[in-house]
């Protein structure tokens, strides 16, 4: 799987930047300008799967993840890979809970090559996971509502 992109906002000292990746990259620029927490943030989506809570623990707790200089509340990070003729983008963002970080969304998108689109959503306390064509008959399904029958 090959990374393509990240998008980090009030992640580690970015406020707000998309980095786009090849095969081989190199970082250069000044002490203090981001290059190791480009190598973190890599490093944060490889704990995704595991054990989120305790990487975040070991490596300075969740305060140390979520950029204050505009009082951000929430951190997120964003994503996009290739995988053959697949693409996928994989998002999470999380908020402090005492010491460990609460995840207030994740997400993964998949689009096949050859086949449907598939989605993961996850917020507090929901999760989901269907192909898109289920979600798209579901919604068909729905009755309709007609705005006479919406309150204020």
């Amino acid at each position: 799987m090959f990374i393509q992109a990240l998008h980090l906002k009030d992640f580690l000292s970015f406020q707000d930047v998309s980095i786009e990746l090849g095969p081989v990259n190199v970082l250069i620029g000044a002490n203090g300008s981001g290059k190791s927490n480009v190598i973190e943030a890599i490093d944060f989506l490889r704990h995704c799967p595991d054990d989120l809570s305790s990487f975040v623990l070991n490596n300075g707790g969740t305060d140390e993840w979520i950029r204050r200089a505009n009082s951000a509340e929430v951190a997120s990070i964003k994503a996009y890979c290739r995988q053959d003729k697949d693409t996928m983008s994989y998002s999470l963002s999380f908020r402090p809970d005492i010491r460990f970080p609460l995840i207030t969304h994740e997400s993964l998108d998949r689009e096949f090559a050859e086949g449907p689109f598939g989605e993961f959503q996850r917020s507090v306390g929901h999760f989901e996971w269907q192909a898109f064509n289920e979600v798209h008959e579901k919604f068909n399904k729905l009755p309709k509502i007609e705005s006479s029958q919406l309150r204020p």
